[in-house]
């Protein structure tokens, strides 16, 4: 059995797509017979510094990186960490660029694999160019070194989800022997037939009135990320006005990090904090989905690895800022791209498909159906899971 650490920079219980992604990942592979072991941030020092998580042990490491002193002392404290337990792993993963070790850290490595996903979170190869995320302070040059130190590395392996990934990683000097494509896929979907949907929101309900909406009105669900930006604060204040003008559906925003505290008084001040509600952590999204008549993506730069697969698998009707096109690879998804507009709608035009929706919802149904059922979700996920059994059997 192949014994494996996978290192995130976020991870359960935090309300994001890369926590929810994180957790997924290492549950298939955990299901697929890979002895995985977690390593991720301890974001708040209350928390416990190790536990199981789906079978799974989950080590955490202080101090939480939010700032550029603490980047350095995680970085740090994390490498010390993997160099002490080295000897209890086949095989590193690094969820982003942003964790690579420096050359004198690799060389105390050089018995291990090492895999980075360069994947894409503002850039191509997951670069914070403005460093509007502290999650993420470190300077672009300083990650742009990490990644040339691993691309001489012989050890070191690279997974890229796009072309463009890929085309950028041999343009920063890695070998095209050691990057490996990775499928687009969405790792679990739900049941969103009626019965379905009604056994969801009676759950949610009954675990708590908050979840309680009127039968009469839709569920819109907005994901954030935890470094927000002004254009998605804008778009929730043009909800919430929306909202003020007359009651139409209920809000649910799922999200983490100080942005909460900012929309909260925003939507405090326009009375409107009862009828949309902010979650900043949640365990599981299944009826979540499932009770959700609308999903919205306002980040066009998120999305793309569990938002948004999971709601096309899931058949939920969803509102997004990107095109498709800039969600999946078109390449091999051209009859899936023709469902969806290829203009990078405004905050405007955003507002006005939601109005279209709340006045006629059966178009986004019969949207999203076609979507959930154009694609084969299930060879899908296969290919995902045989990629990242084959590339941790060969490395």
């Amino acid at each position: 059995m192949k014994r494996l650490l996978v290192v995130f920079r976020h991870f359960w219980p935090i309300c994001g797509e890369s926590a929810y992604r994180a957790a997924e990942f290492s549950t298939w592979l955990g299901s697929s017979g890979i002895d995985v072991t977690v390593l991720t941030p301890r974001w708040n020092s209350r928390w416990p510094a190790s536990f199981m998580f789906r079978e799974q042990l989950v080590h955490r490491i202080l101090p939480p990186p939010i700032s550029a002193w603490n980047e350095s002392f995680f970085q740090r404290n994390l490498w010390q960490w993997i160099e002490r337990h080295a000897g209890e792993f086949d095989a590193i993963y690094l969820d982003t660029p942003a964790l690579a070790p420096q050359s004198k850290v690799l060389s105390k490595l050089d018995r291990l694999k090492l895999l980075v996903n360069l994947n894409q979170q503002t850039n191509p190869l997951g670069l914070d160019t403005k460093l509007a995320d502290l999650h993420y302070s470190r300077t672009l040059s300083a990650q742009q070194t990490g990644i040339e130190v691993l691309a001489r590395n012989p050890n070191a392996y690279f997974v890229v989800p796009t072309a463009a990934n890929h085309r950028l990683a041999i343009a920063n000097g890695i070998d095209e022997s050691r990057i490996f494509r990775e499928p687009w896929a969405a790792l679990e979907w739900f049941d969103y037939s009626k019965q379905s949907r009604e056994k969801a929101k009676t759950i949610l309900q009954h675990s708590s009135s908050d979840f309680a909406v009127p039968p009469e009105l839709p569920l819109v669900v907005v994901f954030f990320e935890s470094h927000a930006t002004e254009e998605e604060h804008q778009f929730l204040s043009r909800l919430a006005e929306l909202q003020a003008d007359r009651t139409r559906f209920r809000g649910w925003v799922f999200g983490s990090g100080d942005c909460v505290r900012r929309h909260y008084a925003m939507l405090r001040d326009q009375g409107c904090h009862h009828e949309i509600l902010l979650h900043s952590s949640f365990d599981n999204l299944e009826s979540v989905y499932q009770a959700a008549d609308l999903v919205i993506r306002p980040a066009a730069t998120h999305g793309r690895h569990f938002y948004l697969p999971t709601a096309f698998a899931t058949g939920t009707p969803t509102l997004m800022t990107q095109s498709i096109t800039d969600a999946i690879d078109t390449a091999s998804d051209s009859a899936v791209a023709q469902l969806f507009d290829s203009v990078n709608p405004e905050i405007n035009e955003q507002v006005a498909r939601l109005e279209s929706f709340l006045e006629s919802p059966d178009r986004a149904k019969v949207i999203a159906e076609r979507l959930r059922s154009s694609v084969n979700w299930k060879l899908r996920r296969k290919q995902y899971i045989d990629f990242w059994l084959n590339l941790l059997s060969t490395c």
